[in-house]
């Protein structure tokens, strides 16, 4: 069975990439934070990927990159993670999926016990030119203050070509 650690891929020396597979066993499904466990062997399946992992947490920084979606392999992701990055669209339905994340962030926290800070909101896809990023890109400052960074620009479009 395909494993994190047969999927790995070194792009530069200092830089060790893992691809995880969709074989990934146990992290994936509904996750289930209510009610009894429907057996045993669905006892704590949050804790999969971070078992998994662990050797990997000596490195600098762990990137574990997710969908936007509510599920249990991403539920596995942030019980792995001491800290989250949140990559935000700037367009206003984006902004229902921040306030969609936390909530998650912070029924992982009541329910599983397991702190996990914002430390980064990161505005994408920002285009100067409009005022809907602007307005996006206000209204997550006003809310998320110095934890906002500097947008990563839109490429301009090529249109014609």
């Amino acid at each position: 069975m395909e494993t994190l650690r047969t999927n790995r891929h070194r792009p530069r020396p200092t830089l060790d990439r893992r691809i995880a597979s969709a074989k990934l066993p146990g992290a994936q499904g509904e996750p289930r934070l209510s009610g009894p466990p429907a057996d045993r062997s669905q006892n704590r399946r949050e804790e999969i990927l971070r078992k998994r992992l662990v050797n990997l947490a000596s490195g600098d920084y762990v990137i574990v990159d997710t969908g936007p979606s509510f599920s249990l392999l991403n539920l596995n992701a942030l019980m792995f993670a001491t800290e989250a990055w949140l990559p935000v669209s700037m367009d206003y339905l984006s902004l229902t999926g921040v306030t969609q994340f936390f909530d998650t962030i912070k029924m992982v926290e009541e329910e599983l016990g397991h702190r996990l800070p914002v430390r980064y909101v990161i505005p994408t896809f920002f285009d100067g030119r409009t005022r809907k990023s602007s307005a996006v890109l206000e209204s997550l400052k006003e809310s998320f203050g110095d934890a906002v960074t500097p947008p990563a620009h839109r490429p301009p479009s090529r249109r014609g070509t």
